[in-house]
């Protein structure tokens, strides 16, 4: 229940000395965010587990290249090179699932996941989940219906309460999905 700002999550990652440790702090985050450290021969990057913040990755030869744009990407690095599962998919469903994009050569980081690159004359990205949403079938309930609404409740109160004190004061707009989901 703490607001990280500029500083002290720079500070907050400032310890992180190789992949587990960075996995460590990152499960430890609860609120939007998109991380990337560079660590000389390797580089580790993560989004929250909502991705409010998408980063995409893209490797090409001996390069690899991060950004919050894939159309940046897509321009200045790789050019085209469509996904028609990926964009027959999006018609149909509204959204592309996975690590797939539009553009077979682009992908995005899924919510609650992360990357580690290796660099090199031959560099290797690894992907790994931090977070999975997980609904708890097949666990047997031992709480009340009551119980359950009232910690529903309270989870949905404190989101809120959190939603409020990142804004600051700003007007909060609440996109619609006009149906898709």
């Amino acid at each position: 229940d703490k607001l990280l700002d500029k500083e002290s999550i720079i500070s907050y990652f400032s310890e992180v000395q190789n992949w587990t440790g960075f996995i460590e702090k990152i499960k430890k985050l609860n609120g939007f965010f998109s991380v990337i450290i560079d660590k000389g021969t390797e580089c580790y990057v993560a989004v929250d587990r909502v991705r409010s913040i998408p980063l995409f990755y893209s490797m090409k030869g001996n390069n690899v290249v991060i950004s919050d744009d894939p159309y940046w990407i897509q321009s200045n690095f790789i050019g085209e090179n469509y996904d028609l599962i990926s964009i027959f998919e999006y018609l149909l469903t509204g959204y592309v699932t996975g690590r797939y994009t539009f553009n077979k050569d682009i992908h995005q980081i899924q919510a609650g996941g992360a990357i580690r690159v290796l660099k090199g004359d031959r560099p290797q990205v690894y992907t790994e989940h931090y977070y999975k949403f997980i609904t708890g079938k097949g666990e047997d309930v031992v709480k009340s219906e009551h119980e359950l609404i009232k910690s529903l409740d309270d989870v949905t109160i404190r989101a809120i309460e959190r939603l409020v004190n990142v804004a600051g004061g700003r007007t909060i707009v609440i996109p619609l999905s006009g149906g898709l989901d």
